[in-house]
């Protein structure tokens, strides 16, 4: 009886300790992404978000994210218990998106196709 509680209390702790890193990773993503389309939110900001939403994770109460600007993109760093993610971003520029697309729908029209 012991060996079946303690084999299902170790699956349990495993999956708390997978959806930790999997929501820790997606919280620090979404930090950097909420600091390339804001023109207002500075780094701070975004910092201090993503630690209040890494305090209500269940095994990972250590982990601290970390957003470093170098330029027109960000890096956002997570570190904590044996685990770390990075992701690099740069700022989002919508008048770049809509040249591209307009580029493409008359290169679309040349050829007779459309986007």
């Amino acid at each position: 009886m012991t060996v079946v509680v303690l084999s299902v209390w170790t699956m349990i702790r495993a999956a708390y300790g997978l959806h930790d890193r999997v929501t820790s990773g997606m919280i620090l993503h979404e930090m950097v992404e909420l600091w390339a389309h804001e023109e207002q939110l500075d780094l701070g900001q975004a910092e201090a978000l993503g630690g209040e939403a890494l305090k209500h994770l269940f095994l990972s109460k250590g982990d601290s994210i970390s957003l470093e600007e170098k330029g027109e993109s960000v890096v956002g760093s997570l570190s904590g218990k044996g685990q770390g993610f990075q992701i690099q971003m740069s700022r989002f520029k919508p008048q770049d998106f809509l040249r591209k697309m307009t580029l493409l729908e008359e290169l679309g029209e040349k050829d007779g196709d459309s986007v």
